[in-house]
């Protein structure tokens, strides 16, 4: 998650801009055990570097889940890597890119889905395994819904 300076409102240091990775948990602890489960098998396999993930969980358009998983950017220059799983694999994505301003802003990234891959990667077989599963759990447990409006 990206720090905040103490203060920045105050002094005018640090990011405004909202995280892209909030790190907050559903409080359904069979979702919540799945999440743990799969961000272990991340970090293994694509952020082994940073010995953790952040994540953020978010419904689409569609009403599809999709947990964000990955790097953001504190600082100037640091890198953000995202891998978004989403019930619908095709919506699933890998995120690169880099900051370009002070405290991790002006994000430069680029984006690419799960069916422009064209050879099998490590990506794709995370993807495969982890889609399916999360449409296996969402499906279980009934419709969960992670928006702002949500504590209406």
């Amino acid at each position: 998650m990206r720090h905040r300076m103490i203060g920045s409102c105050r002094t005018g240091l640090g990011n405004e801009n909202p995280v892209i990775l909030d790190n907050l948990k559903t409080g359904n602890e069979i979702f919540d055990n799945f999440l743990d489960e799969m961000f272990s098998d991340a970090i293994e396999k694509f952020f082994s570097k940073y010995g953790r993930v952040d994540f953020g969980i978010s419904n689409d358009a569609d009403g599809d889940i999709t947990v964000q998983m990955g790097i953001e950017p504190t600082y100037k220059f640091d890198p953000l890597y995202i891998i978004g799983i989403c019930e619908n694999k095709a919506k699933s994505y890998r995120r690169k890119g880099i900051a370009w301003g002070l405290y991790g802003s002006e994000i430069s990234s680029s984006t690419v889905y799960y069916s422009e891959f064209k050879y099998k990667t490590t990506f794709l077989k995370f993807v495969e395994k982890w889609s399916e599963r999360l449409a296996e759990v969402v499906k279980s447990q009934g419709k969960l819904i992670f928006e702002e409006e949500k504590d209406d």
